[in-house]
């Protein structure tokens, strides 16, 4: 057995696992509603056969009346059966859809923040959401492998049971060829072999379209992945005056039609391909129905089988056609969605790179140290950071100042071990931040990035962020971020949406207003190390002044990383480190650095005539 017939069976027995785990009684009434979804066609096959002859064989009313109504209670009891495990099993299948889409979700936030940029990931993402919804998803996998192959199994047998009588030879006196020969056992080879001929070339052609459409989704990936992000660009508010004042629309939509075009294209191919399969499918289909019908009627006119059987043994040549036919390509399809199923697996199962200890911090006070720390970003060959060394002591407040491009904010990741140095180490009290759980490290960081996000929730989820909410804990840190006489005029204050989801309307706030509840978020968090990256770019003057008075009081007697273009906001610093090109070029205090004429002193008299 090949790797991928294992790799896919591995998968088959994942999926009924996973199902089983979802909604234990899923594939019990999937099962019953194989059992009973199999015998309700032969309920009126057997029925109408009987009822036929008896009134052929003019039999009383009474007889005939009490069939009629056994088919309909019959049909009655077995249609709410059915009825009810489709509707379980509709209802339990949109529950599984919906754990495989929080199950890929919740993967994302597992895996390592430099994983989340890779675009083999990214792609990696898409094939495990395609994967599992391919060919219907994981509800039409377990409906094709228990209904597929079971049903087709019970039908076979019900079939062949049925068409047992049509084999059976009478006593006739008739030397005529014809009837001698159809009233031979062997004569059904002939319907055999047509059966055959149809279930093979079906078969076949089966196989061949499951190939296709799996080449299809896979060459679609990227491109589906690439479509995905124009129609959310192209529908995302938030982007639509850039699109409108720059008129970017042409060239969205032509970008678009590009990616569909090859989309489009790829199912163009399926598409016609599947048709001709279908046209060629159905011809031997008809001519089975064709043979089938001369043969029983041919028994039938010549009296070898009551007239009421014939529709009977046609249905039941019919259904065994069909039920082989599906049983074989049940198989086929099992295999190729299995294979479609593989990529959820993958990706559910991708190792993380980051290894991480088990110390957690006992004291609040945190120093930190860069020794020899050299880092570059994956397939980018020049580095960002080049051998930087420096400390950072308990309740020192440092400042990290550069030109765009320098390194300053990839610092910061490597602290917060979003990314690991491709050389040297970092230590936080001594001890190489790998050697702390991965809790221990989230916990002593409240960071605000230059690109911070804030979510369409309430403001005071959005403060309190992954903790529990302390409804005056929150109105205290957004006092403190000089936001909380904004949010008192807010029709539902603290409780107030941000933005628009859909649910309720939400309130739009400026970039100065998003900053200040970024701040307030990371007051809130009150960790032992306090990380502000560009905390004041899109506020006034008025409101920069105040954050900047107050920000000894916001940090209190916390160690903190202050990251800044503009150089005033460093005085109060103990300590100022310059970064150019990623390289470590000056730290200390501005009055020291000021004194030693460098680039700190171009940088803050560049930047003083502007103040003046």
């Amino acid at each position: 057995m090949n790797n991928k017939k294992k790799n896919n069976l591995k998968a088959i027995f994942n999926v009924i696992s996973l199902v089983k785990k979802i909604s234990p009684l899923y594939i019990v009434v999937v099962i019953i509603d194989t059992i009973f979804s199999s015998l309700f066609p032969f309920i009126n096959i057997i029925f109408s056969y009987w009822i036929l002859d008896d009134l052929i064989n003019e039999a009383s009313k009474s007889v005939i009346m009490n069939k009629v109504y056994l088919l309909i209670g019959l049909n009655l009891i077995f249609g709410i059966i059915i009825a009810l495990s489709k509707s379980f099993i509709e209802k339990q299948g949109t529950l599984i859809e919906y754990n495989l889409t929080r199950t890929i979700a919740n993967k994302g936030f597992t895996l390592d923040y430099e994983q989340t940029e890779d675009n083999e990931i990214m792609n990696m993402i898409q094939q495990a959401r395609d994967g599992s919804n391919g060919s219907g998803g994981i509800g039409s996998f377990i409906h094709n492998t228990f209904n597929g192959v079971f049903s087709s199994i019970l039908q076979i047998i019900y079939s062949l049971i049925l068409l047992s009588g049509l084999i059976v030879s009478i006593t006739i006196n008739d030397d005529g060829r014809l009837i001698n020969f159809i009233n031979n056992p062997l004569s059904a080879s002939i319907i055999l072999m047509v059966l055959i001929i149809s279930v093979v070339v079906s078969t076949v052609l089966s196989i061949k379209e499951s190939k296709l459409g799996y080449q299809v989704m896979m060459e679609n990936i990227d491109g589906n992945r690439r479509f995905g992000y124009f129609y959310n660009v192209c529908v995302n508010y938030k982007k639509g005056k850039e699109i409108r004042l720059y008129d970017m629309h042409d060239m969205l939509i032509g970008l678009m039609k590009d990616k569909r075009f090859s989309i489009e294209e790829n199912w163009e191919r399926f598409v016609n391909v599947n048709i001709k399969f279908l046209i060629i499918n159905n011809f031997f289909n008809k001519v089975l129905l064709f043979i089938a019908y001369l043969y029983v009627g041919l028994k039938a006119i010549y009296g070898l089988i009551s007239i009421g059987s014939v529709v009977s043994y046609v249905a039941a040549i019919t259904t065994l056609n069909l039920s082989v036919t599906r049983f074989l390509r049940s198989f086929v399809t099992a295999n190729q969605q299995a294979s479609y199923l593989q990529h959820y697996f993958s990706y559910i199962n991708l190792n993380t790179k980051m290894q991480y200890g088990k110390k957690e911090f006992n004291s609040n006070d945190i120093e930190v140290e860069f020794k020899n720390v050299s880092f570059a970003y994956v397939n980018q060959k020049e580095k960002v950071l080049n051998n930087v060394s420096f400390k950072l002591n308990s309740k020192e407040k440092l400042a990290i100042v550069g030109l765009n491009g320098s390194g300053k904010t990839t610092l910061v990741k490597l602290l917060c071990r979003l990314y690991d140095p491709n050389e040297g180490s970092i230590t936080v009290n001594g001890i190489d931040i790998k050697e702390y759980s991965k809790e221990a490290l989230t916990n002593i960081y409240a960071v605000v990035f230059q690109d911070f996000k804030l979510f369409s929730y309430s403001i005071k989820e959005n403060v309190a962020g992954g903790k529990e909410v302390d409804d005056e804990r929150v109105i205290k840190s957004l006092d403190k971020a000089g936001i909380m006489d904004r949010v008192n005029k807010m029709e539902k204050g603290i409780d107030t949406i941000l933005y628009q989801r859909g649910e309720e309307k939400g309130v739009e706030v400026s970039g100065g207003e998003a900053q200040k509840i970024a701040l307030a978020r990371a007051l809130y968090k009150d960790s032992a190390l306090v990380i502000l990256d560009e905390p004041t770019s899109a506020l006034d003057p008025e409101s920069e002044a105040q954050v900047y008075e107050g920000f000894k009081d916001m940090v209190q007697s916390k160690t903190s990383i202050f990251i800044s273009h503009r150089l005033s906001s460093c005085k109060f610093c103990d300590n100022i480190l310059v970064l150019d090109k990623g390289n470590l070029v000056e730290i200390g205090s501005h009055n020291e650095l000021m004194r030693k004429e460098n680039l700190y002193y171009k940088m803050w008299n560049a930047q003083a005539k502007y103040y003046k």
